[in-house]
């Protein structure tokens, strides 16, 4: 494929993607907020092996931090997977770099999906109520966010 590798992934990168999006849209509708199910997904499905990260410490930013409408937890959620994921050293040894790199590119990418939109209450406003009844439309963002944040951990090498 041409183009940038993380807007244009491989097969085994567009697959893992769409089934953290799977798993997050599954989590989401099973009762957990965005800033949780993105942060245990992402964690479940790139690191199959491991024990899920703890994704309680992402309650308190449901609902736009704490249900104040701020920041959307898909944000701050993927920012929390990113540092969770990369855990390992980089070559030069400056763990916070990386984590600052990841994390740029995701919420670059996030933003552009969500048409510059990160606030919790814009978002809720431009999906309207109608179409947002049940949480539709928050779910499947988070599911969408998910896959855009395994694509990015993995154009970044993060495994």
């Amino acid at each position: 494929m041409s183009g940038c590798p993380c807007c244009n992934p491989d097969e085994e990168v567009s697959s893992l993607a769409q089934a953290a999006e799977e798993l997050a849209l599954s989590l989401a509708k099973s009762g957990y907020c965005c800033s949780e199910a993105i942060l245990l997904a992402a964690g479940r499905v790139m690191r199959p092996n491991d024990t899920d990260p703890p994704y309680q410490m992402a309650t308190g930013l449901c609902g736009g931090m704490g249900g104040r409408q701020a920041t959307c937890g898909i944000f701050t959620g993927g920012a929390l997977a990113i540092a969770h994921m990369c855990d390992e050293p980089t070559v030069s040894g400056d763990r916070k770099k990386r984590v600052k790199s990841v994390s740029e590119a995701f919420q670059r990418r996030l933003q552009e999906h969500t048409g510059g939109i990160n606030q919790c209450d814009a978002l809720l406003e431009d999906f309207g109520v109608i179409r947002n009844i049940g949480k539709r439309q928050c779910r499947k963002l988070t599911g969408e966010a998910t896959r855009i944040l395994v694509e990015t951990l993995r154009h970044h090498d993060v495994k």
